[in-house]
């Protein structure tokens, strides 16, 4: 398994540790990072990923990460519910999702979308539990069924 560290980083940029600039000073002022040459679009495997504390406001573009079980988007900027149910669709394997700290926390029913839309999310943000999905599962079953015989 590869990981993504701080030290992959900082050899993918080709910095010389100097005397003058800890490793650590110089990641804070970096501001992009071009990780387009590397494949990643190509790493399937991938199946935990924290992103958090890195003020994103959309996931769109990790939705070609088909395999992710755990995503970890605490502290962000996540403002869109229609944003998240799109890369649900996508990741079909994801089990646990932590959005703590996201202005989409504070959307009301944000939480009762979230788990309609994935038939496999377990945990949201920590709290949700393997009954409530099931419960909440059932429900839209049985509502499905009510209109659909009217």
């Amino acid at each position: 398994m590869v990981r993504l560290t701080v030290d992959l980083i900082a050899k993918s940029i080709n910095h010389k540790n100097r005397k003058e600039e800890s490793l650590a000073q110089y990641l804070r002022k970096i501001t992009h990072l071009n990780l387009s040459d590397k494949n990643i679009d190509t790493i399937k495997s991938l199946s935990v990923l924290n992103i958090s504390n890195n003020n994103i406001d959309e996931l769109g573009e990790l939705a070609l990460l088909e395999n992710i079980s755990h995503l970890i988007a605490v502290d962000n900027q996540l403002h869109h519910v229609k944003d998240l149910e799109f890369v649900l669709n996508k990741w079909t394997k994801l089990c646990r999702m932590d959005l703590k700290g996201n202005p989409v926390c504070r959307k009301p029913k944000y939480r009762d979308r979230l788990i309609i839309q994935s038939k496999t999310l377990a945990l949201l943000q920590g709290s949700l539990g393997v009954l409530t999905m099931h419960f909440m599962l059932m429900l839209l079953t049985l509502m499905e069924e009510v209109f659909l015989s009217v």
